[in-house]
């Protein structure tokens, strides 16, 4: 039998004691949707502080048609995810349909035949959109699925549902690091079969790609592959993120081989209450992150 449903019950829930569902319309909605998981988190716009998180997870291909009957089911059973009164709501989806094109050269009108230089589209059941990435001098085109696509739009009416690809945030964050230095660093954010990979240099993006992974050293592998194209010696700054820790053999491997490798810190712009204090600092960056991209 094959499992088809997001499970009623979060892997995660945490809410801060100021959360209060009467001041939704002060809160932003943070929505991440990748492969195995769904998670979620409320942020006061007031104080820019998280109030609440959550992750759920899901047996579901996120770009199957399956899909938006799930996340329909969830946010509909979800105490207050199905309030139309957020002051605003933004999605994240985590999928390898996406390019990266420079400002310079793109045209709002051909972005579908950018996409399909890299990946297949079906725009059938697809819909293409993109987010520009000022600071980069750079535009991020991706494709969704339309069921879902079409069905949070017509949930959240009125609301202006910001979507964007999961390495936005990511390249948002790593450009707004401080550094010191002109060398190269390294943001690695992991999922649970996939992780993307951000490289920086000084102040300008150097590379940026997501790869999907089944072992350990397949995993290994795509950053090896990564840091010999790009000529990054073994003193390279890498700073990890997601979902992995120190006992991992992932984390064992990197740290072999790169000596410096650390965990990276949430986003400095949002405050976390006591009730964050046992979360890992380096989860859920990416969710986080889209702080970065209002």
């Amino acid at each position: 039998m094959v499992r088809d449903k997001i499970y009623t019950e979060p892997l995660l829930k945490i809410t801060d004691d100021r959360f209060e569902a009467e001041n939704l319309l002060h809160y932003r909605l943070f929505l991440l949707v990748g492969p195995a998981r769904l998670n979620f988190c409320v942020i006061d716009s007031e104080s820019n502080r998280c109030l609440a998180l959550e992750s759920y997870v899901t047996d579901v291909n996120p770009e199957s048609h399956l899909f938006a009957e799930k996340l329909s089911n969830l946010v509909e059973n979800h105490p207050y995810l199905p309030a139309r009164f957020w002051k605003s709501v933004h999605i994240c989806v985590a999928n390898d349909k996406f390019t990266l094109i420079p400002l310079s050269l793109y045209k709002e009108e051909n972005s579908l035949n950018y996409l399909k230089l890299n990946c297949e589209v079906d725009t059938s059941i697809e819909t293409v959109s993109a987010y520009t990435h000022k600071q980069a001098g750079i535009v991020n085109i991706f494709a969704l699925n339309d069921n879902y696509h079409r069905w949070i739009k017509s949930f959240y009416p009125g609301k202006n549902v910001q979507f964007m690809h999961h390495t936005t945030p990511l390249i948002e964050a790593c450009l707004r690091q401080p550094s010191g230095t002109y060398q190269a660093s390294v943001l690695l954010c992991v999922g649970l079969e996939f992780m993307s990979i951000i490289v920086r240099e000084g102040s300008h993006l150097k590379f940026c790609n997501k790869f999907f992974f089944k072992t350990d050293e397949d995993f290994l592998y795509y950053i090896f592959l990564v840091m010999d194209e790009l000529g990054l010696g073994q003193t390279t700054t890498i700073k990890i993120y997601g979902e992995l820790n120190t006992h991992s053999p992932k984390f064992a491997g990197l740290k072999k081989y790169f000596p410096n490798v650390f965990f990276g810190q949430r986003p400095s712009n949002i405050q976390f209450g006591y009730v964050f204090d046992e979360l890992p600092e380096h989860s859920y960056f990416d969710l986080f992150s889209i702080c970065y991209c209002l």
